[in-house]
């Protein structure tokens, strides 16, 4: 019996909370030397599959052994990247694109990319799970202040503010049937004022393709927590906390395209 039928679309939410010259987040210009991988996975499975990724890249604009604390002017960032994906008894098709490079970018360019197709049908007594996050973190103080660990010790005339943010986006699953695409991006360095963005998007439905349904729960999130200076001043000037979720049981279709990006 058909319980449920959830179809929700949430299509390219952009928080875009900061313009001019002095950007929230800045993207840091790349070390001496960068480095790049890419890894291309395909298989498929009548039985048991399991998959799992995990990324931790960090950047510094000054020498990040002395982190705390951070020096006048330091930014200092990280990128992760997980998934896990187990499937238990059933029928499982897996492909993924992933690469990463600590290499300035230019507009339209990716630090990070992620691009995932699967499919799972179970037999009985199956069932697939599936987790996957993108987060970004950065820390930065202002541009002229004395040495401090905390981005935010007082009020100072500064060439740029104090900034701390955090996003973190993606998704889970717990189903016995699906057909899921994802992608998962992010910019975040550079030696212009390109901008600073982190991207996730999933698409889940049934195996028949578009108007079919999955079985079984599946959600998708964005959480962002970003704190400023006050114009040219250390002192704690905006605080914004943004949480956003979506999630469906029983027979389902879920799209949802997630963005966070810095504007000047």
């Amino acid at each position: 019996m058909r319980t449920s039928l959830l179809l929700i679309i949430i299509v390219l939410m952009i928080l875009g909370l900061f313009s001019g010259s002095a950007l929230a987040v800045r993207t840091l210009s790349a070390a001496n030397e960068t480095s790049g991988l890419t890894v291309d996975t395909f298989a498929t499975c009548d039985g048991n599959f399991g998959a799992h990724s995990t990324l931790a890249s960090q950047l510094d604009n000054e020498d990040m052994q002395n982190n705390p604390p951070l020096l006048p002017g330091e930014v200092f960032q990280t990128t992760a990247y997980s998934e896990n994906t187990m499937a238990i008894k059933g029928n499982t098709t897996y492909a993924k694109h992933f690469g990463f490079n600590n290499a300035n970018q230019v507009p339209g360019g990716n630090n990070l990319e992620s691009t995932r197709l699967l499919t799972f049908e179970a037999d009985t007594n199956g069932r697939m799970t599936s987790q996957e996050e993108v987060t970004f973190f950065e820390a930065a103080t202002a541009a002229e202040n004395s040495t401090t660990c905390c981005p935010f010790p007082g009020q100072e005339n500064t060439t740029l503010p104090a900034e701390n943010t955090m996003v973190q986006s993606g998704s889970n699953m717990d189903v016995t049937k699906v057909s899921a695409l994802s992608h998962a991006t992010t910019t975040t360095v550079s030696d212009t004022d390109n901008d600073v963005s982190v991207h996730y998007d999933i698409n889940a439905q049934g195996l028949n393709g578009t108007g079919s349904d999955a079985e079984g729960t599946a959600s998708a999130y964005i959480k962002v927590h970003e704190q400023t200076g006050r114009g040219n001043a250390t002192a704690l000037g905006t605080d914004t906390q943004f949480e956003d979720s979506t999630s469906v049981s029983g027979l389902f279709q879920l799209q949802k395209s997630m963005t966070y990006e810095t504007q000047d």
